[in-house]
């Protein structure tokens, strides 16, 4: 925390002696931006943009503090911009399409996450993301190919394997899942998404109890103590070995959670 509180004074200082150099402002928005001051940030970002608006870094980090507070429009707009300038910038590719994905705009977010892809094969969070697009236009057989290869970049992150294990439930592989959710949670102990994924499989093995003890785990783990989906997954395991009491509550809570399957 010192250190980033070092970089401001840094920062402030340089934009006092150079008050017309962009690049220092940006630097400065930057850590307001880190500090979660999204609002100071912006307006540092906004004079960079003034001094500099042929610099493509300037629309770059706008662009995502604009996204964090929810300019969406304003968000895309910049990335539009920062694309204009540098038609090879794969990170605007990736931010454009993970923001068109979260958007809503599938199609969109795949064309630019293959352009990100094209432009820089080895980027592992890439696929996650597009692999992520894919299971939401049901293309279960892609994602899985996706949510592989990033795995096979970056073998080390818990999260990547809890969703090639959801990818291959969809598919109907439920060991092949568990043997992924068992590798995310030898990464890392409480990652409680990649118990959740493993009550699934349970389900789909019909070994119920197994899938309640993951379960329940999984709510043990979460910060938030469980979102929809898991206690939907309990109450159908609870149904499944008739204990209908249980299994209402948990679809009532599954509901009050905003889940509806």
């Amino acid at each position: 925390m010192k250190d980033i509180k070092n970089a401001a004074l840094d920062f402030d200082r340089a934009v006092e002696l150079e008050p017309k150099f962009a690049l220092g402002y940006v630097e400065r928005g930057e850590v307001k931006a880190h500090n979660g001051d999204l609002k100071e940030a912006l307006v540092d970002f906004n004079i960079a943009v003034k001094l500099d608006p042929k610099s493509p870094i300037v629309y770059s980090s706008r662009s995502y503090a604009e996204e964090e507070t929810g300019d969406y429009k304003g968000a895309l707009e910049d990335l539009n911009k920062e694309l204009e300038l540098d038609p090879k910038g794969t990170f605007a590719y990736l931010s454009r399409g993970d923001l068109k994905w979260k958007t809503g705009d599938y199609k969109g977010a795949l064309a630019d996450l293959d352009k990100g892809i094209s432009l820089n094969p080895k980027i592992s969070m890439a696929y996650e993301d597009r692999a992520g697009v894919k299971r939401e236009m049901k293309d279960y057989t892609g994602a899985l190919a996706d949510f592989s290869k990033a795995t096979e970049l970056d073998p080390k992150i818990s999260g990547y394997y809890n969703n090639l294990g959801d990818a291959k439930i969809r598919l109907g592989d439920y060991k092949g899942a568990l043997k992924d959710c068992e590798t995310a949670i030898k990464l890392d102990p409480k990652e409680c998404h990649a118990y959740g994924t493993m009550g699934e499989a349970e389900n789909g093995l019909k070994d119920y109890a197994a899938a309640i003890r993951d379960f329940n785990k999984s709510m043990e783990l979460d910060p938030k103590g469980g979102d929809g989906e898991i206690y939907y997954g309990r109450a159908t395991a609870e149904l499944s070995l008739g204990d209908r009491k249980s299994a209402l509550e948990d679809f009532k809570k599954a509901k009050d959670r905003g889940y509806n399957r």
